[in-house]
């Protein structure tokens, strides 16, 4: 940036790569040509001639692909002088707790909601209908001093999307769902395997429709969202993903 600042909202020209900041953005814009900009932080293109968001097909299309996909998973290219070495793969295996797993999580967990000055004799109290296992996710960060409930998050607002931010809070602050997702009763790693084995199979199979095994799946998506909204990072989310595949679904 002209400024040298680092702040949280910089805008990258789509014309010549600068990157300015918020307050020298507008500047830029002003030359012809340079109106387009990509809003870093939010992964969104900026318009200064309108003064608004615009979307773009394959923009947004790249953007949800570089989102998706591991960085594990993509294509790395070969150091010089080095052999290329398959990836191992290892199994993921879902873990259920046994008893005397549930009475150390429940001995060392915190409640979601931190209350002053009764935190210390709530700390070992655990509802009927709460499970360890949820409590010991949620409280991943049980050293933060701030006497804040755990998953108090912001949503970003995508582009009028309030309402669905809105609906979104009140998912994720359901104990029932909470409970159910930080429990790891729907693991998008095990989901987006099963998916990932549907695919290579229609295809062995020649099979006419070979994507028909990759489906977007809603739940993964919020699983991946309860781990960022109760992972203690106050920073504001952007649910873009769960965007993008509410939009395929018929």
């Amino acid at each position: 940036a002209p400024c040298r600042g680092g702040g949280p909202r910089l805008y990258a020209c789509l014309a010549c790569a600068a990157v300015s900041c918020l307050h020298h953005a507008p500047d830029h814009a002003s030359a012809p040509g340079h109106e387009i900009a990509v809003d870093v932080d939010r992964a969104e293109l900026f318009c200064a001639a309108c003064r608004d968001q615009v979307y773009d097909h394959d923009f947004d299309a790249a953007v949800v692909i570089a989102l998706t996909t591991p960085a594990a998973s993509r294509p790395q290219p070969p150091q010089p002088g080095s052999r290329a070495k398959r990836p191992r793969r290892v199994e993921y295996r879902p873990w259920a707790p046994d008893a005397p797993e549930r009475a150390v999580i429940g001995r060392r967990s915190s409640p979601l909601i931190v209350r002053e000055g009764n935190a210390s004799s709530s700390s070992t109290t655990t509802t009927a209908n709460s499970t360890a296992a949820a409590a010991a996710a949620a409280t991943s960060c049980a050293t933060s001093s701030a006497p804040l409930p755990w998953g108090l998050r912001g949503l970003n607002n995508l582009g009028n999307t309030c309402f669905m931010n809105s609906v979104l809070q009140a998912l994720l602050h359901t104990p029932l769902l909470r409970n159910y997702f930080l429990s790891d009763r729907h693991n998008r790693m095990v989901c987006q395997q099963k998916s990932r084995k549907k695919a290579y199979s229609k295809e062995r199979s020649n099979a006419r429709d070979a994507t028909v095994g990759l489906q977007f799946c809603l739940a993964c998506d919020l699983d991946a969202m309860y781990s960022a909204v109760f992972s203690g990072d106050r920073k504001p989310y952007s649910p873009a993903k769960f965007l993008y595949r509410s939009f395929l679904f018929p």
